[in-house]
């Protein structure tokens, strides 16, 4: 039975259902009778666990658009909600609705009514909201398939549709009221490894290093279909906060940061995009590293900042207009498979769960351990390089952003950076460096080599003058000195 905005038991300060409120720190957890305590899982004080996680590793985590709670789906096909509360300081969270799936379940999202929403294998289900009726269901029903597993799942707030991607190497858009809830399917040019949607764009990572790029609005052809500017296999992708370009992680952790407006065919000290490396381990060489791959990548809503999680157990926040990373967290005892920030800014939430990137006979971490699902509330570690200068200064801290794609008038702007390559003022000065280099190199072939000694007819001729040769009788011996008037 509903208790106001909570499933189940009684609400708990905002929380959803009989758990017990947490303050900024954590506690332990007990699995297979076995006490571990929390700090050996998550050294990380300022995140908060969450009770009655999946039993296996999270496969995917999406935050409601308009409300404190997200949805997480797992390897063992459960698909769980969990609501929380951030007030004056204090964090509340309880016990999940949790329903199953058929079979691994590898992607989910929530709609704005509160329904959810779920990829089970090759089927495609939703899970009504309390109260809510959808075409006559009001229980877990089945709206459409794939012809190969679903990996992707995302909600269109603006078309308040469904759209998913498979392994079967296509997109398809799903209108759930509807009595053929199918409205559209866009062929890509391999599978489905990562998607993100935001606002009116979809952009879709398949194999072969493509990205593709779906503009919502015109759904004849895509808006673009580019390599990776990795190298490597990639492993996930995200759109910016302005909607300007999106990142993407591979294998190899590195992430590449693509913009749309960049000039395909200009040299690479042109362009706006860039790579960077991320989540390396040192060994005790000091030029050998050990590369984790990037798990996810998350852009934050309001500050325009985005984190990024990897197999080396941390997540780390970075700010694009620097271009510098902010923050790294303590390293907990498993790989962070999925991450989110919710719709104001303030939380993030991330899963601990064993990704299997060290083969089958690492299970025991999940026997151990277990999957874990935790809540950092954020401050100004969040913030970009600049905004927290104006807090430092005592300056207010407003977002440069409200949402994705939403800019916020009030909001000052970032401080003039150095010209970007791709820029017309980095051209004009790249090309007068180039023209005064090539000045200089004409103007010394001109000139020929260089001359020691004064110029000809201007030296020094005849005997020297008086008292500046050596003493009587010291000179060199008769016959080896020079003529007679020409020393």
């Amino acid at each position: 039975q509903q208790q106001q905005q909570g499933y189940g038991g009684q609400q708990q300060q905002g929380g959803y259902g009989g758990g017990q409120q947490q303050q900024q720190g954590y506690g332990s957890y007990r699995n297979n009778k076995k006490r571990v305590e929390m700090s050996t899982i998550n050294p990380n004080k300022n995140s908060c666990n969450l009770v009655d996680p999946p039993k296996d590793t999270v496969s995917d985590l999406k935050w409601a658009p308009n409300k404190d709670e997200f949805v997480v789906s797992s390897w063992s096909g459960e698909v769980s909600l969990f609501g929380v509360s951030l007030q004056n300081g204090k964090f509340g969270a309880g016990s999940p609705m949790t329903f199953m799936n058929q079979g691994p379940t590898l992607c989910c999202d929530i709609m704005e009514d509160g329904t959810i929403v779920s990829g089970g294998g090759f089927g495609a289900f939703a899970q009504p909201a309390p109260g809510v009726n959808i075409s006559g269901n009001t229980q877990n029903f089945k709206f459409g398939e794939h012809m190969a597993p679903i990996k992707e799942m995302h909600y269109i707030k603006e078309k308040n549709a469904i759209i998913t991607s498979g392994w079967d190497a296509t997109t398809r858009i799903w209108d759930l009221r509807a009595q053929n809830p199918l409205q559209e399917t866009i062929n890509l040019p391999g599978k489905a490894f990562s998607a993100d949607a935001k606002s009116y764009l979809y952009v879709v990572a398949c194999n072969q290093k493509k990205v593709c790029t779906i503009d919502m609005r015109h759904l004849g052809n895509f808006k673009e279909v580019t390599n990776s500017p990795l190298v490597k296999q990639t492993r996930c992708v995200s759109i910016f906060t302005n909607l300007q370009g999106w990142a993407v992680g591979s294998i190899e952790g590195r992430v590449g940061m693509h913009f749309f407006d960049d000039d395909p065919n200009a040299p690479a000290d042109y362009r706006s995009s860039f790579n960077f490396k991320a989540h390396r381990g040192q060994t005790s060489h000091p030029k050998q590293h050990i590369i984790y791959p990037i798990n996810c990548i998350a852009f934050n809503p309001v500050w325009g900042t985005f984190a990024t999680t990897g197999g080396d157990n941390t997540f780390q926040f970075w700010d694009i207009n620097s271009k510098m990373r902010t923050l790294t967290s303590e390293k907990c005892n498993n790989t962070i498979t999925a991450c989110k920030f919710n719709s104001k800014g303030n939380l993030f939430a991330y899963a601990l769960g064993y990704d299997f990137s060290r083969g089958s006979d690492s299970r025991y971490f999940i026997k151990d351990y277990g999957s874990h699902i935790f809540v950092e509330p954020l401050g100004k570690e969040i913030m970009p390089k600049y905004m927290k200068k104006h807090v430092e200064e005592g300056r207010p801290a407003i977002p440069p952003f409200s949402g994705f794609g939403i800019i916020n008038p009030d909001a000052p702007p970032p401080p003039k950076a150095a010209a970007n390559p791709g820029t017309t003022q980095a051209k004009e000065e790249a090309k007068q460096k180039l023209n005064e280099k090539k000045y200089n190199q004409n103007y010394q072939q001109q000139q020929g080599p260089p001359r020691y000694g004064p110029p000809p007819g201007q030296g020094r001729q005849g005997p020297p003058p008086p008292g500046y040769g050596p003493p009587p009788g010291q000179g060199p011996p008769p016959g080896q000195g020079p003529p007679p008037g020409q020393g």
